[in-house]
């Protein structure tokens, strides 16, 4: 048995002497029984000090459980807090409904990923790097029905022939083993849309996928009193006008935040909030893009897209197409194999460098169409994310018109459903 370590100093204890071999560090099970997990509790982890720090920042079980118990009954027991509970009720079905949302996207990202596998393990080697988002993919995939993953899998076998036929590097000749990960969601801040990666290192190659599943967003961004969205978007820090122009919208919902009001308690979010935010969004684009010209519609496009190609496939399962565009901003997709040749060659779309139109979308008072030159066309739409009012608001951006450089493919599903 291992001895009490010594103290040398404040906070500072070390190994007995001559005794290092017999103390050894708590395994993640026993940690996690410490905490109160049973020993049926999975938990999934690739590197061993994930899996500690897991642990260590989880709330102990039981105490999570009796906090839970103590908050349920002092709701029961109070009638003046029933409207309280009826919003606690609402709000646990909205994160109901954006849970199967998230779910339903990452299980479309999984039958992609086994799809993939299944289909290139056919003609040469492939592997599935097994990593925290594989993982979460995997338990999303078994939340849905058998149904549903008929759906999923056939949705994916459409896109990912027509992946292999632009793609013929895919499966040209090699003795290298391919690689296939997901990628976490903090890549996509990192300006990496990519969702799924298709790897080979024997040739220093690699193609990637953004896979969504019945939506066409490009990008979900924030404005608020603090983000200065002109430095996150194209590296040039908003005006101090800009930041005039927005601090009494956001004095108001700080005002309101503060009495507790629902969004639809405001007397005219659109005209008191959404127009005036827009109006100070679309006044400091004009700014810099008047500063900094051509600049300002390339940086902003960059952002948007990420700092990779990729093709972009969306499942449409009321249409049973799957849709492919093509974002070959660089020239790196498309590549031609050694013995595989591509179906289709695709070209190198230019980015934009003028700003033609920023309006409003007609009739609208919480959307903006921004049209560039090549084609490009983005629509802006802010909306509250929430029941109460917040201190910031979100910025759904869709792509609404494409150069035609932007191959967009519909490929039809087969089979029995």
């Amino acid at each position: 048995q291992a001895p009490v370590m010594p103290k040398v100093e404040k906070n500072k204890n070390i190994f007995e002497p001559g005794k290092e071999a017999l103390y050894r560090r708590l395994t993640v099970r026993e940690c996690a029984r410490i905490q109160g997990f049973p020993d049926n509790f999975k938990f999934y982890y690739t590197n061993l000090n994930d899996a500690y720090k897991m642990i260590g920042n989880a709330v102990p079980v039981n105490l999570a459980y009796v906090m839970a118990e103590s908050i349920l009954e002092a709701l029961r027991n109070s009638s003046s807090n029933l409207s309280l509970l009826k919003q606690a009720q609402i709000i646990r079905r909205r994160e109901s409904m954006s849970e199967k949302s998230n779910n339903q996207g990452r299980a479309y990202e999984f039958s992609y990923l086994t799809t993939l596998f299944e289909e290139i393990s056919k003609v040469r080697p492939a592997k599935i790097e097994k990593n925290s988002s594989f993982y979460a993919a995997e338990r999303a995939w078994n939340t849905l029905t058998d149904s549903e993953k008929a759906i999923y899998k056939i949705s994916a076998l459409a896109g990912v022939n027509t992946i292999f036929e632009l793609e013929p590097l895919i499966l040209d000749d090699g003795l290298d083993e391919l690689e296939l990960k997901i990628q976490s969601d903090d890549k996509g801040k990192e300006g990496d849309v990519r969702d799924v990666l298709i790897i080979r290192r024997g040739i220093e190659w690699e193609v990637g996928l953004s896979v969504k599943h019945n939506h066409f967003a490009v990008k979900h961004s924030r404005l608020s009193k603090n983000l200065d969205f002109g430095k996150k978007w194209y590296g040039i820090d908003c005006s101090e006008q800009y930041w005039k122009d927005i601090k009494p919208i956001f004095e108001y919902l700080d005002s309101e935040k503060q009495k507790g009001s629902k969004w639809s308690e405001l007397p005219n979010k659109e005209d008191d909030v959404y127009v005036p935010l827009l109006n100070a969004f679309k006044g400091e684009l004009e700014r810099q893009n008047c500063l900094f010209g051509k600049d300002i519609p390339r940086l902003m496009v960059e952002y948007l897209l990420g700092e990779f190609d990729f093709y972009k496939v969306i499942g449409i399962d009321n249409k049973k197409i799957t849709q492919i565009q093509s974002y070959n901003l660089r020239g790196t997709l498309n590549r031609q194999g050694k013995k595989r040749k591509r179906s289709v060659e695709l070209p190198i779309s230019t980015l934009p460098t003028r700003i033609v139109s920023l309006e409003y979308k007609p009739d609208s008072k919480n959307t903006l169409e921004l049209y560039l030159d090549g084609g490009w066309q983005f629509s802006f739409r802010i909306h509250n994310a929430s029941t109460k009012v917040e201190s910031s608001l979100k910025f759904d951006i869709q792509i609404i018109g494409m150069p035609t450089t932007i191959i967009s493919i519909d490929c039809r599903w087969s089979g029995e459903m």
